[in-house]
């Protein structure tokens, strides 16, 4: 979902447009129609907006465009020209900064694909932004509960089961993986060594963090009283429950 604001002087059709928009693009969202300086800030000021639509008259998208410049909205604005001619004033003043416009025709529909081709790539590159901050957020929660465990980040079996426990973790079906079939090859591939380089890493850190800690602190950790070494499986199967 991303959030639309609509800058428009002819009510009329802004509204056609909204309406066609929000049916042809699910993830479309509007979050106003302005059509002046104090409201557009306000919304600015108040809301996330992903997407800026203007269609003002010359001398007013002028003056709007000058307001919203900034490296926040770059590539977010995307200008409704009444005429063709319109695009070199565009190019003398927006020297430098990315934009998008249309050329509004006769027929509405046409409008609407226009704007809707670039809403869609837009909504693409958003998702794709979201799910990168999304993928580090996750993988920092791992090393900060391997961390807590005892596991020193610096050691590669560490490393290793970072990525296993990441790998598990966007299955989203924890009960049906096994290890050196399942996970340990694409690790393996992915940093260029075999897979019992990965098995003997993990196992090296994982035998470290049990002798250099507290054995209290691991039965709490794990919920598990036995006085074995903890099983990799089980470690891996505690972290994802506390991160999950």
């Amino acid at each position: 979902m991303f959030n639309v604001l609509l800058v428009e002087e002819d009510m009329n059709y802004g509204k056609k447009l909204i309406n066609k928009l929000a049916i042809k693009n699910k993830d479309f969202r509007l979050c106003g129609i302005v059509n002046n300086k104090k409201e557009i800030m306000y919304f600015l000021n108040n809301l996330e907006i992903d997407i800026i639509l203007i269609n003002l008259s010359f001398d007013d998208w002028k003056e709007c465009i000058e307001m919203i410049k900034t490296e926040k909205y770059r590539n977010s604005v995307i200008i409704i020209l009444n005429k063709k001619s319109e695009i070199n004033n565009i190019n003398k003043i927006l020297k430098h900064y990315e934009f998008n416009y249309i050329i509004k025709s006769d027929n509405l529909n046409n409008d609407i694909e226009n704007i809707n081709s670039f809403l869609i790539s837009k909504a693409i590159t958003h998702i794709s932004t979201k799910r990168k901050i999304e993928k580090k957020h996750i993988k920092e929660k791992i090393k900060k509960e391997l961390n807590y465990l005892g596991y020193n980040l610096e050691y590669l079996g560490s490393k290793y089961l970072s990525e296993t426990i990441y790998i598990i973790y966007i299955t989203k079906d924890y009960s049906k993986y096994n290890l050196e079939r399942d996970i340990y090859p694409l690790i393996a591939k992915n940093n260029g060594k075999s897979i019992n380089n990965i098995k003997c890493n993990i196992k090296n850190a994982t035998n470290i963090m049990y002798y250099d800690n507290e054995e209290e602190k691991i039965i709490t950790y794990l919920k598990d009283y036995s006085s074995n070494r903890p099983k990799i499986k089980k470690i891996i199967s505690a972290v994802l429950e506390r991160i999950k």
